[in-house]
């Protein structure tokens, strides 16, 4: 079919080159003879038309041939959605909603290595620019990861540790029947860490039930919470805080790049949102 528009485009261009060949034929002879130029009119105007419906022939074939390519191209298509673009556009929204939610924690990665390596392989193939971008989020996910860990240590100074044994032991013995371990060593494995992190969240109040030390909390979590106004900590903080904002932004703008060229594809190749979504890949 392709080699077929080829050759009709052949034809188009050298009708068009006998057209002004005659036509310049015949205004040479003009200066010779009046018939001539009659005759030579009514010939020109017989090729222009004969040009004109070649043109017109070689648009229908080539919209017929762009028509079959993507036939055939739409079952791939609608597979690089399913197994690429749907599976990515998903676990960004899990991450948008949890940063939007305001709970600062650990980030997860972008596993493409979830992905089928085939489909994935061919999509970047297709869209290099996707896969810069997929490195690129992966790579400041990676920063907000050690950016806590570092804040974490900060803040889990021997005095913070001290500190929580403290809290830990009056709380209870005002509160025999929630007693909290109070072992030093698992303070310092377990809930002093785990204090940290809620001092980087700046959390208040009611943790949820699912806390075993959320009445705890609610007693001396604003105690420890102090730890923020420390300059030392409070720069850090505010550090990180751009630095988690930067990681919402760039989560929102690979998820709206990747839904953008998935509705692309799915005006080019008539493919309805209920086929986005026939198979779902967590990734994260």
């Amino acid at each position: 079919m392709n080699d077929l528009v080829t050759a009709t485009w052949y034809s188009v261009i050298i009708s068009a080159i006998l057209v002004i060949v005659t036509a310049i034929f015949y205004i040479i002879m003009a200066f010779q003879n009046r018939k001539t130029v009659k005759l030579g009119m009514s010939q020109i105007q017989v090729m222009s038309e004969q040009l004109k419906a070649n043109i017109e022939q070689t648009s229908v074939m080539r919209q017929q041939l762009e028509m079959i390519i993507k036939e055939r191209e739409r079952p791939r298509i609608i597979e690089l959605i399913q197994h690429v673009l749907s599976p990515l556009v998903h676990s960004l929204l899990i991450a948008i909603e949890r940063h939007e939610s305001g709970e600062i924690d650990y980030c997860e990665e972008l596993m493409v290595t979830s992905l089928d390596e085939e489909y994935f392989r061919d999509f970047i193939r297709k869209f290099p620019q996707f896969g810069e971008k997929i490195k690129k989020f992966n790579e400041i996910t990676k920063v907000v990861n050690a950016k806590i860990d570092d804040l974490i240590q900060e803040i889990n100074t021997s005095e913070f540790r001290e500190k929580c044994h403290e809290l830990i032991v009056a709380y209870n013995q005002a509160s025999p029947e929630k007693r909290l371990l109070e072992d030093y060593t698992s303070i310092n494995k377990e809930y002093s860490k785990r204090f940290a992190l809620h001092i980087i969240q700046n959390k208040r109040g009611d943790l949820g039930g699912a806390y075993i030390y959320n009445k705890f909390w609610q007693l001396y979590g604003d105690e420890l919470l102090k730890v923020r106004l420390q300059e030392s900590i409070s720069d850090k903080l505010t550090e990180f805080e751009h630095l988690w904002k930067e990681y919402g932004d760039k989560a929102q703008e690979l998820k709206e790049a990747l839904e953008k060229q998935r509705e692309i594809y799915g005006e080019e190749y008539k493919i309805t949102r209920k086929e986005f979504w026939a198979q779902q890949v967590r990734l994260f």
